[in-house]
């Protein structure tokens, strides 16, 4: 079998495309691969810092009792429970108050407030809050938990 220079060449010209097309490849599976390790590794480290919401609550009204004073101010967490309960982040005794009454969440953004299905509803600026439907919270905005009254302060 006989081939010429030009058939020769084509031949060469193929394999040397291929093995380029090849190259680039394993860059980019080695560049991804780099990036994903590094996403990883900054995951895990923003995992273990802990993330100050920019949140509190100041509470304006309060019934006897609750635990709570006119003008205190509640420090709240990314995800905060509410309730009567002692495993809630913020209790609250009022008799109107479930044992898992609410839940405040910021998501980076916005406050998100949801009632859990308490007997005596969660009410934001004297609204309603559907239970277990979250509703966003303005910073300024009036929550109501049975007796207790707060303000959402960035």
């Amino acid at each position: 079998m006989n081939l010429d220079v030009d058939t020769v060449w084509s031949i060469v010209l193929l394999v040397l495309r291929w093995v380029f097309i090849g190259l680039i490849y394993l860059i980019l599976w080695r560049i991804l691969k780099g990036v994903r390790q590094e996403m990883s590794r900054r995951l895990s480290t923003d995992a273990r810092q802990v993330v100050a919401a920019p949140g509190r609550l100041r509470v304006l009204e309060t019934a006897g009792g609750s635990g709570l004073q006119a003008g205190m101010i509640v420090t709240l967490q990314p995800e905060t429970s509410v309730g009567a309960n002692r495993s809630n982040d913020l209790v609250i005794h009022d008799p109107y108050v479930s044992r898992q009454h609410a839940r405040l969440r910021w998501d980076g953004v916005s406050w998100w407030l949801q009632d859990l299905g308490s007997r005596n509803g969660t009410y934001l600026n004297e609204q309603p809050c559907p239970a277990h439907q979250p509703c966003q919270v303005p910073f300024g905005a009036r929550l109501r938990l049975g007796d207790e009254v707060f303000e959402l302060l960035p």
